[in-house]
C-alpha cells in the first residue's frame, strides 16, 4: 500500500480567508477529483492523505507544519506501515515538506520514502543532509 500526503501551500483558500476549510474539495483533499485520480493510477492501493496546517505566510508557521507533518507521519506509520510514502506539495507546501524532512530526519530516515513533489516551492536554500539515495527521488517544477 502506498501513502500519498497532500500538502498545500500559503493561503490555500485565498489571502483573505483565515481559515482552511477541510473537505471543500480543492486539490489538496482527499475526496477531491486529483485524489481520485491517483487513487486509481494506484489500482486502489493507496492511501491519500490531506495535511492542513494554518496556511499562514510566516517561518513560525511553516516550522509549526513542519512538525505537525512529522507527527503525522509516524503516525500514520505506527497504525499502519505503508510500503512507500509520497509526498506532493504546492508553494510553501513544499518548504513545510524540506523543513519536516531536514530537521526531523532522525526520525524519518527509515521511512520508505517513494518521491517528493514540489510544485512552484520558492526554495532559498538547500539541505545536505538529504543522502544521495533521496535525492534521485525528489522532483522539483516551478
Amino acid at each position: 500500500m502506498k501513502r500519498i500526503y497532500l500538502v498545500h501551500g500559503t493561503w490555500p483558500n485565498g489571502m483573505f480567508r483565515e481559515v482552511v476549510l477541510e473537505n471543500q474539495g480543492n486539490w489538496f483533499h482527499s475526496n477531491n477529483d486529483m485524489a481520485q485520480n491517483i487513487y486509481e493510477k494506484f489500482e486502489g492501493q493507496a492511501e491519500i492523505r490531506s495535511f492542513i496546517w494554518s496556511g499562514k505566510n510566516s517561518i513560525k508557521s511553516r516550522s509549526n507544519a513542519a512538525i505537525k507533518l512529522s507527527e503525522m507521519i509516524q503516525e500514520d506509520q505506527k497504525q499502519k506501515k505503508a510500503d512507500q510514502i509520497f509526498l506532493v506539495a504546492h508553494s510553501h507546501g513544499g518548504t513545510v515538506v524540506a523543513e519536516c524532512l531536514a530537521k526531523y530526519w532522525n526520525k524519518l530516515s527509515a521511512l520508505p520514502l517513494g518521491g517528493i513533489i514540489c510544485l512552484a516551492t520558492p526554495f532559498i536554500y538547500h539541505d545536505e543532509r538529504i543522502n544521495a539515495e533521496r535525492k534521485n527521488k525528489i522532483l522539483l517544477m516551478s
